[in-house]
């Protein structure tokens, strides 16, 4: 299992994002449809597992319409 390395810098912009209604609606999504998979994996600190269910979460198109409409 690896470290997950987020800077002060990668944080702050995530909370950015994450305050707008795309954001607000992504989030809600992954807790949702993912929550306790990816909790799970996290509180394993088995970031390989945590990062491959964001992965995947990530390929769906409306999570890739979100996305688009965070400019991102």
């Amino acid at each position: 299992m690896q470290e997950l390395p987020i800077t002060p810098k990668q944080m702050a912009e995530f909370m950015k994002m994450a305050k707008t209604d795309a954001g607000k609606k992504i989030l809600n999504l992954l807790q949702r449809d993912h929550g306790p998979a990816l909790r799970a994996a996290l509180d394993r600190k088995d970031y390989e597992k945590a990062k491959l269910i964001v992965q995947d979460f990530l390929e769906r198109p409306d999570v890739k319409d979100l996305m688009q409409q965070l400019g991102r």
